[in-house]
């Protein structure tokens, strides 16, 4: 497993989630989905 694109892709999906303006909610979700893969 490549823990470094894991990481990047945490990072990417936590700032999309955040330029987004999204719900606490949504915003968990998108993480939640990352932390999954």
């Amino acid at each position: 497993m490549a823990a470094d694109d894991q990481a990047m892709t945490f990072e990417q999906s936590v700032q999309a989630a955040i330029e987004l303006d999204a719900p606490l909610n949504e915003r968990l979700a998108v993480v939640a989905a990352a932390v999954r893969r």
